[in-house]
């Protein structure tokens, strides 16, 4: 009988990563429901690119199927996405947190962010997060930012406003 080839061992695999797209957005899900629908974090695709040393990465999804190739064949995909808060009551303004572009495999993020979040967190305006770990570390550090809290806090009392609520 004929020895298994296979020198497989399934633990040591890396399981997949939860794109930051999809953390961001369950992120979004629970500010709604801790400000009750009065404060929203919306993530939305960025339609301008992000420049990456001195190559711009260009959006290839408005191409015509004839272009597009097979998987292995066509370069990485980078998507870019915009992160920032809304309100119903305003639904004009928007105060972004941050833009982000990660290509298809991931990781790493590049992260670029409003001067006033990037000195509070003590990070650069734009950096990158090898990792779903790390991202989750700096996430959380840009959502608890000292700016973002006071923007989520002034929308969040004129949106109570609004509905005519006694202020605290």
């Amino acid at each position: 009988m004929m020895e298994s080839m296979w020198n497989l061992d399934l633990d040591m695999i890396k399981t997949a990563t939860i794109p930051p797209a999809q953390i961001l957005e369950s992120q979004c899900n629970y500010l709604e429901q801790i400000t009750k629908g009065r404060v929203l974090a919306k993530v939305s695709r960025y339609k301008k690119p992000l420049l990456y040393g001195n190559k711009v990465m260009q959006e290839i999804f408005n191409e015509p199927d004839d272009k597009l190739g097979d998987l292995g064949n066509t370069p990485e995909i980078h998507l870019t996405y915009e992160f920032f808060l809304t309100s119903p009551t305003t639904p004009n303004y928007k105060f972004r947190i941050m833009i982000f572009s990660y290509v298809t495999g991931q990781y790493p993020v590049e992260i670029l962010l409003s001067e006033d979040i990037a000195i509070d967190i003590g990070e650069n305006m734009r950096f990158s997060c090898s990792t779903e770990e790390r991202f989750n570390v700096i996430l959380s550090r840009i959502v608890n930012s000292t700016k973002v809290r006071q923007v989520i806090k002034a929308l969040n009392e004129m949106a109570k406003q609004e509905d005519g609520e006694v202020l605290t």
